[in-house]
């Protein structure tokens, strides 16, 4: 556990799944979509997330600090108005476009996330606890088999990087006895 983190931030326990067989079914009604820049030069994203139903939209800047774990992370978010929101979309970053989806499963909200543009065809699934040992021993749904929290391609801010082709060729040397087998 993080013994201390910046002021004002607070520490987010999560683990990361990619989903090779796509999206998994009884998902909630409800999604978000999110369309976020990574700027330059920094670890802040910028967001803007639109809810399903009314459309409400939630801009929002966030700062990922380093972690000495890839299953925790100190985070400090700020909601923006549009007129802030709109200072920092001059600035220069990498985009990236993604609907989540959620599924209970044994009491556990899971995030489906299913990427867009340069990425579509990748899902990731994201699972959030209260601390370290809670993560590590939620049960799990039959989908969530190729952990890949450890794996820094699979952050948002590196993705928002990534070409087709590199996505393709990653996964192909990574799970090469899976895509092998089809």
């Amino acid at each position: 556990m993080i013994n201390e983190h910046p002021k004002y931030s607070q520490v987010e326990h999560e683990r990361r799944f990619l989903l090779l067989g796509g999206v998994p079914g009884d998902l909630k009604p409800e999604h978000r979509l999110f369309e976020d820049k990574y700027l330059h030069q920094s670890r802040i994203r910028l967001r803007t997330q639109t809810e399903s139903g009314p459309g409400r939209k939630v801009m929002k800047l966030t700062k990922k600090y380093v972690s000495p774990s890839p299953y925790y992370q100190a985070i400090t978010t700020v909601q923006l108005s549009e007129a802030a929101h709109a200072l920092f979309e001059h600035l220069d970053g990498d985009r990236l476009k993604k609907t989540r989806h959620y599924q209970d499963y044994r009491g556990h909200l899971f995030a489906i996330d299913v990427f867009e543009g340069a990425l579509a065809g990748l899902v990731l699934c994201e699972v959030e606890a209260p601390d370290l040992e809670r993560l590590m021993s939620l049960a799990l749904p039959p989908y969530a088999t190729h952990e890949v929290t450890e794996d820094p391609f699979f952050r948002g801010g590196s993705l928002s990087r990534v070409k087709p082709d590199e996505l393709a060729a990653r996964l192909a040397t990574r799970f090469a006895a899976e895509f092998a087998g089809k």
